[in-house]
């Protein structure tokens, strides 16, 4: 993966401090994704199935990713997605009812603001009899960039 670097040299020390933030940003950033990338990858190379619900959040790392859509579905809540394809993805949205009737080895919610509610409500729909984790599961497997 290529990553941008902003490079500025200028003495104002608040206009510093912003770029070594977003310098940090695109190190966070390209650690995600590479972390999801792998995570999904290595699901795939097991020959399982992964649902990832909230898509609409994976859609824009999966891209810069180049991540295989292979044995992936996308899950979401909001009905009026049913059926529909987000831009560069040739997988059509299903509802949180099509998942139950036919589950997925794995599910990986990308939303953090519900990602635990979500977790437990599937859990419970689903049986215990698929993989669930959150974004937040996911990342953490990455090292801290801040504490290198």
């Amino acid at each position: 993966m290529t990553k941008a670097t902003v490079n500025v040299v200028l003495s104002d020390d608040a206009v510093r401090s912003s770029t070594i933030r977003a310098n940090w940003y695109i190190d966070q950033a390209c650690q995600h994704v590479e972390t999801l990338d792998n995570y999904l990858t290595a699901i795939q190379r097991k020959g399982e199935s992964l649902a990832i619900y909230v898509p609409g959040r994976a859609v824009n790392a999966l891209s810069i990713a180049n991540t295989a859509l292979d044995s992936i579905r996308f899950i979401d809540d909001n009905p009026m997605l049913v059926g529909t394809y987000f831009p560069g993805c040739n997988v059509p949205a299903e509802s949180r009812e099509m998942l139950i009737a036919k589950p997925t080895d794995n599910v990986i919610i990308m939303s953090r603001t519900f990602g635990v509610k979500l977790a437990l409500e599937l859990k419970q729909e689903l049986k215990g009899q698929v993989n669930i984790v959150t974004i937040d599961d996911v990342l953490s497997l990455t090292k801290d960039i801040t504490q290198v």
